[in-house]
Parts: C-alpha cells; structure tokens; sequence
C-alpha cells in the first residue's frame, strides 16, 4: 500500500463506519454553505467534519492530509475547480468517496465531476436527500438526485434528436442553406450578407428551423449540422477571365 492510501475495507466493516461515523472534508467556496453543511451533520449525522476547504487547491491538500472517507465537494470553486479537485484526491486516496454539489445545472459539470471520480451529485436546493446522498456514496454506491437525473434525461434526449439527421427532410432548400451557415459559426449578419436576406428574415428561419428540427438550443442545432455533414464550405469555381480560351 503506497503512502496516503487507506487499506481496503470489508462491506461490513463499511457498514458498521457509516453507522458509528464517516470523517467527512466539505469543500465550498460559499461559508454560509459550509456553515449550513457542519449544522446538518452536527444534529442528523453521527458523521465528523475533519476539514473546510474554500477552494479547490486547499481540497486538495486537506483531503491528502487528512484522508477523509467522504469529501462533499463544490463543483465550481476557485484556484481549481472540483473536477480537477477530485482528480487529483481521487488519484492518491482511491479509498475516499466524492459526493459532489453545486448550484449549476449545466451537463458540464455533472459530467465532469463523474468522470473525475464522484460518485454522487445533488444540488444545492435539494439537501433534503443529502443525508441519504452520503450514506449511499459512502457505501461505495452512486447517488444522483431527481433533478440531476432529469438534467441527464434531457440531455440524451437532445443528443438523440440531433443525431436523427433523416429530419433534414422537413427543411426548406432555403432553411438548409441557413443551417449549414449556423453550423460553420456565421452570425446572423453573416448569413444574412452571404444569402442577401434581412436579418429579421434570418432570425425567422433559425426559430423556423428549430421548430422544425425540435432543438432547443444555438449549440444543438449546430451539432446537428455537424452530424448531418452540412457544416462544410461552398467553394465556387474561379469566375472566367475575358480572353481566355479553353485549352
């Protein structure tokens, strides 16, 4: 066993720490968070806080010296964020559980802090199920909240849709003109230079098109340009010069 690692335990021996007590590090920048965090496992928890940490560096010495068996951390925080945070504990105390938490519903951080290792992640509105959180990643288990699993749901929905290029057939000629423009990055001045169109018309087609297509977002729609293989450029051929005669 390499130093700053925890010997393997058993399921039982396991079960028997969570009930007695986990040593638990919280990480959050906020310090009404923390404060609110240390008040909870202090009256519901037989859990003991070993360490605060404001940021994701300080997580990450913390976490090294005091090798907790849970951290609760922040996904957005300064210095280092909580992916790289539970990277880098992860990497020199794989024994350790991550239970990560945030105010942000955006898919990158969830999937980043799962990648990363976490085996949990709830929001912050939602710590009515932390204690149920905790006991669960603390048994080596994943636990995703309602509402992450939702923002997941969605999330493969969209993807769905943007893959299912045989849509392209509710298109116009001219909204697939706009959309391959949208999928090479052209602002709606661009496109409306490069088709001699109104940017109100332009803005008319993007809403049309993702209408059409059932996309909810800028970014969805140009992944499924991408995807339906429009995102390329229209070389036009040299314009002839007077004079010249073909060889």
């Amino acid at each position: 066993m390499s130093r700053g690692q925890k010997p393997e335990t058993s399921d039982g021996e396991a079960q028997e720490k969570r009930a007695t007590g986990l040593t638990i590090l919280i990480a959050d920048d906020h310090p009404r968070v923390r404060y609110w965090l240390k008040m909870f496992m202090k009256k519901d928890t037989p859990h003991r806080i070993v360490a605060e940490a404001g940021t994701g560096k300080d997580a990450v010495e913390l976490a090294l010296m005091e090798r907790p068996d849970l951290v609760v951390m922040d996904a957005d925080m300064p210095d280092m964020d909580g992916i790289e945070a539970t990277r880098r504990i992860l990497a020199r105390l794989p024994a350790t559980k991550v239970l990560a938490i945030s105010c942000h519903g955006e898919e990158y951080w969830i999937y980043g802090m799962l990648k990363a290792g976490a085996l949990g992640f709830v929001f912050k509105e939602d710590m009515e199920v932390l204690r149920d959180a905790i006991d669960t990643v603390a048994a080596g288990k994943r636990y995703l909240s309602q509402r992450i699993l939702d923002t997941l749901i969605d999330d493969y929905v969209q993807r769905r849709k943007v893959l299912d290029v045989s849509r392209l057939t509710a298109l116009t000629d001219r909204e697939r003109e706009v959309l391959r423009l949208i999928g090479l990055g052209c602002c709606t001045k661009d496109i409306a230079d490069q088709l001699h169109l109104s940017t109100k018309t332009v803005d008319k087609h993007r809403r049309e098109i993702m209408e059409r297509l059932d996309l909810k977002t800028s970014a969805a729609l140009i992944s499924f340009a991408i995807q339906a293989g429009l995102a390329v450029q229209v070389v036009q051929p040299p314009a002839a010069v007077p004079g010249d005669q073909p060889s």
